[in-house]
């Protein structure tokens, strides 16, 4: 298991999974590669938008390379059920 990137007490802004709003908080706990946070909520480096060290908002390269990355695979979905709508490309049966 890889070290956790932000150690206890660093305050982080992330998107709160319960709410959907940013929220800014110090992390609670660290412990099996999750950030555990007051709000009852579970992060992983990649959830984590950026953190405020040396009282600069410093931004996580790991959470933007992740968004995007979402959005290309969900492009590319689209593309394909749009294709797929229009008869222009077939599907995998795997039903025979």
């Amino acid at each position: 298991m890889t070290a956790s990137k932000y150690p206890k007490g660093t305050k982080i802004a992330y998107i709160e999974h319960h709410s959907g709003k940013l929220v800014e908080d110090k992390i609670w706990l660290v412990r099996q590669g999750y950030y555990h946070m007051p709000s009852d909520d579970y992060l992983h480096d990649e959830n984590i938008i950026g953190a405020v060290i040396d009282g600069k908002r410093v931004a996580n390269d790991l959470f933007q390379i992740e968004r995007k990355e979402i959005i290309e695979r969900a492009t590319q979905q689209l593309v394909l059920a749009d294709q797929w709508a229009a008869g222009s490309t077939e599907a995998h049966d795997y039903s025979t």
